[in-house]
Parts: C-alpha cells; sequence; structure tokens
C-alpha cells in the first residue's frame, strides 16, 4: 500500500533534504556566515548513551550505542571546532569557524559513566541539561513514564486509562505525541 505525502509534509521533507545537502557542500560555513552569524553555529544532542534501550526508553529513540557515539566525537573533533556554553553565550566574542555545541538531555546515568569519559578524551566540552525532579529516583521523567506504560500495557490500555481521568493539557499532548509510535512487547 502506498501513501501519499501532503504538501506540508513534502515541504518538511524537501527542506530537509536540502538542508542536510546544504551542509555537505565544501564552504557551507563560509555560505552560513553571509546569510548571518546565527547560521553558522551547529548543535547536536544526545541523549542517552548505551547498547541497548532501557525499559523507559525503548520506543522514544533516544539511545545512540557507545560505538557509535565514539565515532560521532572523533568526527566532530576531526571536521568542527567544539565550542563552550560560555562561548556562544558571549555576545562580544566571535565563534570560532566550523563551531559545534555538544548537548546532552535528560542526565542518565550513561551520560556521567560513558559520555563524559569519551568527551574528555576527545577534548571536547559539552553542556548538560539535567531534570533535577527525577533525580534520585524520586520521581521519574513524563516522558519516560508514558513510554514504559506503553510498552509494558500498550497504547489502547494507556489512552483508554486518559479518556477516564480529566487530563492536564500537558498529559494530553503527551499521550498524543507519544500515540503514533510502536512499542513492542
Amino acid at each position: 500500500m502506498e501513501k501519499k505525502l501532503s504538501s506540508s509534509n513534502f515541504r518538511r521533507a524537501a527542506f530537509s533534504l536540502g538542508a542536510k545537502t546544504f551542509w555537505r557542500i565544501p564552504g557551507a560555513f563560509d555560505i552560513a556566515r553571509v546569510v548571518g552569524p546565527d547560521y553558522s553555529l551547529r548543535c547536536v544532542v544526545f541523549h542517552h548513551i548505551s547498547a541497548k534501550d532501557l525499559p523507559f526508553t525503548h520506543g522514544i529513540n533516544v539511545r545512540t550505542s557507545p560505538e557509535e557515539f565514539e565515532m560521532a566525537l572523533a568526527f566532530i573533533a576531526a571536521n568542527y571546532t567544539p565550542v563552550r556554553l560560555d562561548d556562544v553565550l558571549d555576545a562580544g566574542r566571535k565563534l570560532p569557524s566550523r563551531p559545534m555545541l555538544v548537548t546532552f538531555d535528560d542526565a542518565y546515568a550513561s551520560v556521567a559513566d560513558i559520555a563524559a569519559p569519551l568527551c574528555k578524551k576527545y577534548r571536547i566540552p559539552a553542556v548538560f541539561f539535567v531534570n533535577a525532579a527525577p533525580l534520585d529516583n524520586q520521581m521519574l521523567a513524563a516522558d519516560n513514564l508514558v513510554c514504559y506504560a506503553a510498552r509494558m500495557h500498550g497504547m489502547t490500555a494507556l489512552n483508554a486509562a486518559a479518556r477516564e481521568v480529566r487530563p492536564r493539557p500537558s498529559s494530553c499532548v503527551l499521550l498524543r505525541r507519544y500515540s503514533t509510535f510502536s512499542f513492542r512487547r
């Protein structure tokens, strides 16, 4: 069965392909600097560095294997100039050629155990965004909770439970966001 691509999805896919192609062109950073200084910084975000998914991350596509991560760092070190967040935020300082900001969201334990030592090995500064709510396992981040519940009970059960309670707006958005993922038991 062949699916038709809506015009907005087609535009999005075409723009994405064009952007991916543009950044592979030699001199793309020089072209971007002509357009404007805001377009020269590249940022890459990582979440969980592990050989396999955790029950709380399965299906949300946030895992990078240690081997893939180390290859990414080697590529960044060889082809970009890693910068610190302070370099980016200092309005008076011009960024170096081909700047790259490496960031980590959610502060999974793997970031401290695997990612930080590898960043140090490749001399790549990184920014770690920590959600303080789940520290010390006192509370689970909402996206991880939905992922886990969907994996254990399926989306049908999760959606039925959500309809039985009067959800807050943020939980409605979260349930709709993850209802398109396929979770395997």
